[in-house]
């Protein structure tokens, strides 16, 4: 059976769609390969901010809280002066 000039065009023309075809669905499974390495790098990356988050707020709290200790050691020697005070006007 010989095919028409019409048939054979739509033929060529199918061949065409399927090659383009099969060359995107190469693309789409290389992007999908890249989605997938991306996202593994974005947990990578949160876990590494959240620990560097976690560092930084331990370094910008130790000077308060060397000034707490301070801060405790006058109070507590000054409480202590006051009632040292105290016990020799009561003659202890």
């Amino acid at each position: 059976m010989d095919s028409c000039a019409e048939h054979s065009a739509h033929e060529r023309a199918i061949e065409q769609h399927d090659r383009r075809l099969d060359a995107h669905g190469g693309e789409i499974d290389e992007l999908r390969e890249c989605v997938v390495r991306l996202t593994a790098l974005q947990e990578a990356h949160s876990a590494w901010q959240a620990d560097a988050d976690d560092r930084i707020a331990a370094l910008e709290a130790a000077p308060g809280k060397r000034w707490e200790s301070a801060i405790n050691y006058v109070l507590t020697s000054v409480i202590g002066i006051v009632i040292g005070i105290a016990a020799g006007h009561i003659g202890l």
